[in-house]
């Protein structure tokens, strides 16, 4: 296996352990922080949280050959964000493992929500997923700040995850 591929994997784990981390973090808290209306991309920390596993969902629906029309969310209950955020972050992992380079370098054919049909490398899609998900919590620590939390917030950078699975 390249070390691309050995990459891609590592990333797909890390987002797995940071969004473990985020998702542990808020059930430790106050549910009603999730509701708090705050200025962001998303104005909950549940609706960032949906979309985030929203996006998840689609992308890896699209690598497995269907194109979701709506958002997954739309359909959920409020409590159903962190237990749907830590499954659709498993299940994308579940499916990359252990896959080489042809996997990889795969292109994907999908149509985006609004119908326009588009075409990737498998890679460069979970490229963007990952990066997609680390931009979303940091706005999540962020928002977590801004609902009043204080104190010590979940680590939920590369290094850390890098520190703590290599010892």
């Amino acid at each position: 296996m390249s070390q691309h591929a050995t990459n891609l994997l590592q990333y797909v784990d890390y987002n797995v352990w940071a969004n473990k981390a985020i998702a542990d973090f808020i059930d430790a808290q106050d549910n009603s922080i999730l509701d708090k209306e705050i200025v962001s991309s998303f104005n909950t920390i549940r609706k960032t949280i949906f979309h985030l596993a929203d996006a998840q969902h689609i992308w890896l629906s699209r690598l497995k050959g269907s194109s979701p029309t709506d958002w997954p969310s739309k359909t959920m209950k409020p409590e159903d964000a962190i237990p749907v955020l830590r499954a659709t972050s498993e299940a994308y992992s579940q499916f990359c493992s252990g896959r080489d380079d042809s996997f990889w370098n795969s292109v994907c054919t999908f149509k985006a929500l609004d119908g326009i049909e588009y075409k990737e490398t498998i890679g460069n899609i979970t490229m963007h997923v990952m990066n997609h998900g680390t931009f979303h919590r940091g706005q999540i620590i962020t928002m977590l700040r801004q609902a009043g939390l204080e104190g010590k917030m979940p680590r939920t950078d590369l290094i850390a995850y890098l520190r703590e699975i290599n010892g």
